[in-house]
């Protein structure tokens, strides 16, 4: 075969396989192209080369919403991949603003930084950038990013409203107490704010965080101008603020409000008067209550009138203090009183014939502005007993009976004595006998005495040696105290004048009483409730005591009772067994 027909065969051998080679790399190549578009429309890596960072004013962006006031700077850090080719570089740079070219750069080396200012639009914008290398590889970046230069708006909605596209203008409120709503708005998100109040040149300042659109605050405001300030930042880094004032004006006067007392003889005032029946020349109500004001209580007092008296009444009224006139100070304390004030109400006349009529009680109070309120409490008495609801507190009284009282054969001093009390409530009766030096010989002390108005009492105490001492003490539950000594020398006996001690106020009575320290051997100690009611005498005790007259009674009673006992038993039997006998004759016949 000669040499042209030899290559006539091979090409004829080749064109189909050069052909299929020519379909094969054009398949190849049209998915890179293709897929370099889609990189260029999507903004994901759909090669590894080249590679692309980047960042905004310094930060990196990470495909997230990037949020500006100004244009920022971009910078592109390119570089072709790890398996491009020795002498492969990077082509081109170009920079995309919503699908249009807005920057291109060919930095034409392996490796290159571009930093460029990126124009854009105010409000949303979408940035893709896109890398071409010598290899005709392509990659491409996107992210979003929105140019915001508009601060927050924000307005009043209470105490009153204002305009969410203008300044919050001054107002005027009537309470110290006041809380401010906002409403505020943007394009993005309010990430912080602060709240000003400044008065008398004291500032308060609140930090507000991630506030949202609407937010409250309280503050408490001072008589006059009060400077007021309101700032919010975006996260663009937006920042508006609004000055304005708030003037407390104070219009209305205070409010008093009386509740009833534990007693229940002083409801909350009404029109009509409120009835007392009470003939007792100390008669009391106890009367509670509260005075606030929107802004500051100055002074407040209570005034207790009675409106019957004539020519002979002696004090026909008085003032109760409850707050001395105190000057204005920025906190709430100042701005209510709580109070409870025990209150003598006064008799129509000085001789105490007439306790009828009408006690009017008035409770004043003064505001900061000067404004003055009344409230008017009538109190009418009615004569008839005392009520339950009606308390006193008279003080015990006591006395040793000077003709009763003596020694006894056995080494005993008997007591005979009496003890009152107007109020029903004493508590406690100590009875004591001491010699002469002091050492006491005798205690007894009895107690649950609080339903007797007076009682006698008739006991014994041991008494070792002339002279005897005799202590009477008597304690009602209020602290009042009496006390009265009776000295006994045997055939001659001198009295101690009683004493009468008023009740305690500085501490509450001790409950119980220890007797001193004994140098002979004394008496045991003896807790009692004599048998006594209202003017009761106890018999006297012959044998020992109270105690010991119950102990000797109940022995009598028993000895007396057993032979009938015994004799009983003894008749029964008997009887049992007499009839036994009959009733076996009976069996018998």
């Amino acid at each position: 075969m000669s040499s042209n027909a030899h290559w006539s065969h091979v090409l004829r051998l080749s064109t189909p396989v050069l052909a299929l080679c020519f379909v094969v790399v054009f398949l190849a190549l049209t998915p890179s192209v293709a897929a370099a578009d889609r990189a260029a429309a999507n903004g994901t890596n759909a090669t590894a080369s080249p590679q692309i960072d980047l960042s905004l004013n310094g930060h990196s962006v990470d495909g997230g919403w990037e949020v500006v006031q100004n244009n920022p700077k971009l910078a592109i850090d390119v570089a072709v991949g790890p398996y491009a080719g020795v002498d492969t570089t990077v082509q081109e740079v170009v920079v995309r603003r919503d699908g249009q070219t807005i920057r291109s750069s060919s930095p034409e080396k392996a490796q290159a930084n571009v930093t460029m200012d990126l124009p854009l639009n105010r409000g949303n914008n979408t940035i893709t950038v896109i890398a071409t290398d010598s290899d005709e590889s392509i990659n491409s970046r996107t992210f979003r990013i929105s140019k915001d230069t508009i601060p927050p708006w924000v307005g009043l909605t209470s105490p009153y409203e204002s305009d969410l596209n203008g300044p919050i203008p001054d107002g005027n409120v009537s309470d110290a107490d006041v809380t401010l709503s906002f409403l505020a708005a943007d394009f993005n998100r309010i990430v912080s704010g602060e709240v000003w109040h400044t008065y008398n040149g004291t500032l308060e300042t609140v930090s507000l965080e991630d506030p949202g659109t609407q937010f409250n605050q309280s503050f408490l405001l001072g008589p006059g101008t009060n400077d007021m300030r309101v700032s919010l930042t975006d996260v663009a880094g937006n920042t508006r603020t609004w000055d304005f004032n708030l003037t407390l004006e104070d219009t209305t006067g205070a409010k008093i409000g009386v509740t009833p007392n534990k007693y229940g003889d002083v409801p909350p005032p009404t029109a009509e008067p409120i009835p007392i029946k009470d003939s007792a020349p100390t008669s009391e109500i106890t009367l509670s209550g509260t005075i606030t004001d929107n802004v500051w209580v100055h002074n407040a007092s209570i005034l207790v009138k009675h409106v019957n008296a004539n020519s002979k009444t002696g004090r026909t009224s008085y003032t109760r203090q409850i707050r001395e006139w105190t000057p204005y100070e920025h906190q709430r304390s100042g701005r209510s009183i709580t109070f409870s004030e025990r209150l003598p109400l006064r008799l129509a006349d000085r001789d105490k014939k007439n306790r009828t009529g009408i006690n009017l009680i008035y409770v004043r109070a003064q505001d900061y502005s000067g404004q003055v309120i009344n409230q008017t409490i009538n109190v009418t008495r009615l004569p008839g007993p005392a009520p339950t609801t009606v308390r006193r507190n008279s003080p015990p009284a006591v006395r040793i009976s000077e003709r009763r009282t003596h020694l006894r054969d056995d080494g005993h001093v008997q007591v005979v004595a009496t003890a009152s009390d107007s109020d029903r409530d004493i508590d406690v009766i100590e009875i004591e006998s001491e010699t002469g030096a002091g050492s006491v010989t005798g205690y007894k002390r009895f107690t649950n005495l609080s339903s007797l108005q007076t009682l006698s009492f008739n006991t014994s105490l041991q008494a070792s040696e002339k002279p005897v001492i005799v202590t009477v003490r008597v304690r009602d539950e209020n602290g009042g105290r009496a006390i009265d000594k009776y000295r006994l020398d045997g055939d001659d006996a001198d009295a101690i004048p009683p004493q009468s001690t008023p009740p305690r106020t500085s501490a509450p009575p001790q409950t119980t009483t220890a007797p001193p320290t004994v140098t002979t051997a004394p008496q045991p100690a003896t807790t009692e409730r004599p048998t006594a009611a209202t003017n009761t005498t106890v018999a006297p005790d012959s044998s020992g005591g109270l105690l010991g007259g119950v102990l000797g009674g109940v022995l009598g009673f028993a000895g007396a009772i057993i032979p009938f006992v015994i004799g009983g038993i003894v008749f029964v039997t008997v009887s049992y067994f007499a009839l036994q006998q009959v009733q076996g004759s009976e069996d018998a016949a």
